[in-house]
């Protein structure tokens, strides 16, 4: 029987329409209520626990993860159904904080489940719930002071592409963190954002993709085949807009940072794992050369940073074109192994911050272009090592293999040093014979080195 009504007749449709869904969802209602009393839910009721707007607490790779949620809906795909919901963080793309949308799914179970073992869960049910707020802020903070360009050491997982998926890298090396520098070098793979809005939303995939996650707005790139190395790592705006309040904000809990120096792949790495370098002051006192050559390049460096700092934003030597020859390159050459490399790497130790400094190494000089040499400011050429080189050599390398090995006689150390060996050969050798003592359960002795020594010749 259906009842009808007239234009004419006054009717309150708010309250009929809200009196009518009360008695419909009243079951429902009380349902919930019995479920979250007794801490569990279940698979068709998990849309009463997901209300938009509030904050969802996931873990990604054991870290803490906040989300917002816009909103959920039921959804079937290849593997059964589940419970998706539309979720958004903030994240750092290299110029600017802004929002990025994912996608979190719940698949289907029986019975009830502990709301708290739920791969995503509604913040306000976890049990810690203002130890973890207090975590994340600590985290916010930490992500905003590494938005833009940072050389720092990592120790810890990092996250790469694979073809199944995310590949997880054990990493304890330095690392440049550079979302400005990844987008650029990596155009097909840049991380993409939206602006902060009235509304503070974005835009998801259809329903049915249920392959996204947490790193949706990062599309990694294999640069090992693809990277432009021409051009040096650009330095990233000052970002003008820091995540918009002080409090548990959903934030991403890494940077995108590329891996030095072995490996030089684009990873993502978890901030909570990223320290600052301790440097080595003495390593550019490691270095085999002349007096005369380790002062010319510390002067030369040195200089160049200074008189860098001092000039930034006003005039300087420059070359006609303004912002042209106000760089310095060196160019290091000679045979492999005798300290071309190494000296490149200590003056950056002993600096620990330069700029404008560029160091080159070649064992084939004479096959430079003469437009390519006329570029360069300081040509230094490093000569084969003598006598009292591979002593030093070898008498610094004995002392760092082994704090328990036995001393070795002058000599010995003499027989060592009139090898023909270079500073690379002589750390590959003393690399096999540690290998060797180790194995023995021994100290690093005299024996070792002959065995290794005569069985490479």
């Amino acid at each position: 029987m259906c009842e009808c009504y007239s234009e004419d007749e006054d009717y309150d449709f708010p309250g009929c329409c809200f009196d009518i869904d009360d008695t419909l969802l009243r079951e429902d209602i009380r349902e919930k209520e019995d479920l979250i009393t007794n801490g569990v839910v279940t698979f068709d009721c998990l849309w009463q626990i997901f209300e938009p707007g509030m904050i969802i607490y996931s873990e990604d790779d054991n870290q803490h993860r906040a989300y917002k949620l816009q909103n959920g809906n039921y959804a079937s795909d290849g593997c059964g159904r589940y419970y998706g919901l539309n979720v958004q963080y903030v994240d750092y793309d290299g110029e600017k904080f802004g929002l990025c949308g994912t996608r979190l799914s719940i698949r289907a179970f029986g019975g009830t489940a502990p709301i708290t073992k739920l791969p995503a869960f509604p913040l306000k049910y976890h049990p810690h719930e203002e130890k973890v707020k207090a975590s994340m802020i600590k985290r916010r903070k930490l992500f905003e002071e590494y938005a833009g360009y940072h050389f720092k050491a990592y120790d810890g997982i990092a996250l790469g592409p694979g073809f199944c998926g995310m590949i997880k890298y054990t990493v304890n090396s330095r690392i440049i963190i550079g979302t400005y520098a990844y987008n650029r070098f990596c155009p097909n793979r840049k991380v993409s954002l939206s602006r902060f809005s009235q509304s503070n939303e974005v835009s998801y995939d259809n329903d049915e993709d249920d392959d996204m996650d947490a790193d949706d707005c990062y599309d990694y790139y294999d640069e090992d085949n693809n990277l432009d190395t021409g051009d040096a790592a650009p330095k990233p705006p000052r970002s003008r807009n820091p995540t918009p309040n002080p409090g548990p904000t959903p934030h991403r809990h890494a940077h995108p940072a590329r891996l030095l120096p072995q490996r030089q792949k684009w990873l993502l790495f978890n901030i909570a794992s990223v320290h600052p370098i301790v440097w080595n002051d003495r390593a550019f006192d490691s270095l085999v050369a002349t007096p005369e050559q380790k002062d010319l390049i510390l002067a030369f460096a040195q200089t160049q940073a200074d008189q860098a700092r001092k000039t930034r934003g006003r005039d300087s030597f420059d070359d006609v074109i303004q912002g042209k020859g106000r760089g310095i390159i060196m160019l290091l050459s000679g045979t492999p192994g005798v300290g071309k490399t190494l000296t490149a790497e200590s003056v950056a130790e002993q600096m620990q911050y330069y700029e404008g400094i560029l160091f080159l190494t070649t064992n084939r000089v004479d096959n430079i272009d003469a437009a390519f040499k006329s570029r360069i400011h300081l040509f230094l050429q490093y000569d084969e090592l003598d006598f009292h080189s591979h002593r030093v050599l070898w008498t610094t390398f004995l002392a760092r293999s082994n704090k328990n090995a036995a001393p070795f006689t002058d000599e010995q150390v003499d027989a060592l040093a009139m090898r023909e060996l270079n500073r690379r050969q002589i750390m590959n050798v003393l690399k096999t014979v540690q290998l060797l003592a180790t194995k023995k359960g021994e100290g690093l002795a005299w024996a070792h080195v002959d065995v290794v020594l005569r069985l490479r010749e």
